[in-house]
């Protein structure tokens, strides 16, 4: 039975499959490609202690019951947040508008066309991906996401050992 239709539209099928190869040869021809750029980072979670760090059961135990999970995820939503990322979306801004037309897009258009930022499965891995045409500006902005997350990091830091130290000094008072 579908071999007699087929038969019976033969040429209909054999115009519409050399259309479509057609079109599909074309836009590949003159679609301008779309490069990647990658790094990965090890975020330490701030929540951890260094009894579950030591030991490996307690480890399991915390990825099973969710906490692994959840702050990862918090670590990865302050990580896309513009706090962190806005030098990086405003140079991404600049650099477009020279190249291209003076249109912008949102923070969040931005993040979600060009930038892939996520954790590897059950790791402490971040994996940051920038999609763009222009590879200079994929090392360039790639580079300035990485100052921008060391900025990030140091700051924490700071404000975790300033913390300590003004509690230090309220509990010798």
């Amino acid at each position: 039975k579908y071999i007699n239709i087929f038969k019976r539209r033969k040429i209909l099928f054999g115009i519409t499959t050399f259309l479509v190869t057609f079109f599909g040869v074309i836009y590949t021809i003159f679609k301008e490609p779309v490069y990647r750029g990658y790094f990965q980072i090890i975020v330490e979670n701030q929540a951890d202690t260094s009894l579950i760090r030591k030991s490996e059961i307690l480890q399991t135990l915390n990825n099973y019951i969710g906490n692994f999970d959840s702050n990862n995820k918090t670590q990865e939503a302050i990580l896309k947040s513009p706090f962190v990322l806005k030098p990086v979306f405003e140079f991404f801004q600049n650099q477009k508008n020279i190249m291209d037309n003076p249109k912008k897009i949102s923070y969040k258009k931005w993040l979600s066309k060009y930038l892939k930022i996520e954790f590897e499965n059950g790791t402490n891995v971040l994996s940051i991906k920038f999609y763009n045409e222009d590879k200079d500006l994929i090392i360039s902005t790639l580079n300035l996401i990485s100052k921008s997350y060391q900025n990030y990091s140091m700051n924490d830091r700071e404000n975790s050992i300033r913390n300590g130290i003004e509690y230090l000094e309220y509990q010798k008072s």
